[in-house]
């Protein structure tokens, strides 16, 4: 299955033409690591989970407008507003792209910027890493034409350590 991506930092402009991102930062990856460690058993033969730990949003893309921003914003180590990522697919009839995935940051930092060229031939890529202050994760179900269905939205602030 076949997917696009995209992300907006809000005060960052990107180059995405797509009718719905216009202006947003097409991806080539997406990856997020959340991890709780548990601690040992009980007695009664349970783990239990200790405070969960967020890893940086680790995304690809293609170097374009926003990456003398993004080096910037890197280097000032400030805080934007808000981010969105999202990762969408064919809707009903293969016409309209849906957005399956909508990631929602508040608090974000860019922590990392990592150009990269020069390897097969290959468009200059750069690897940008992203934390937050919280996450919300909105999962669209669709049909099996592709229609929305429902949606199932979780989220975690984590200054707070609890749910959105």
């Amino acid at each position: 299955m076949a997917f696009d991506a995209y992300l907006q930092i809000e005060g960052i402009e990107g180059d995405a033409t797509d009718a719905n991102h216009l202006g947003w930062i097409q991806l080539q990856s997406y990856s997020h690591n959340v991890k709780n460690e548990t601690t040992g058993q009980s007695m009664g033969g349970h783990h239990t989970g200790g405070r969960c730990h967020h890893e940086d949003i680790l995304v690809i893309k293609p170097l374009d407008g926003s990456s003398p921003s993004l080096a910037l914003a890197c280097c000032q180590g400030k805080s934007h507003p808000s981010a969105v990522i999202e990762l969408c697919r064919s809707g009903a009839s293969g016409l309209d792209m849906v957005p399956y995935q909508k990631v929602e940051l508040t608090d974000v930092v860019v922590t990392g910027v990592a150009p990269k060229a020069g390897e097969n031939d290959e468009f200059p890529i750069e690897q940008i890493r992203m934390t937050y202050g919280s996450i919300k994760w909105t999962y669209t179900k669709t049909d099996t034409s592709g229609r929305p269905t429902g949606e199932v939205v979780t989220g975690w602030d984590l200054k707070q350590n609890t749910n959105l």
